[in-house]
């Protein structure tokens, strides 16, 4: 199960959809990476003991 970040409504403040979201999957790339980098940390952890 994914749990996706609370993402704040840009209405307002981008004044355009396509960017508000690029934004949101921009945002959303990062936080994907950021779980593989530490989903293979603890991977590396347990097999390198």
């Amino acid at each position: 199960e994914i749990v996706y970040p609370y993402i704040p409504d840009p209405d307002g403040e981008d004044g355009g959809q396509a960017s508000s979201s690029l934004a949101v999957f921009t945002r959303w790339i990062s936080t994907v990476k950021l779980l593989q980098f530490d989903l293979a940390t603890l991977a590396q952890r347990e097999g390198g003991e």
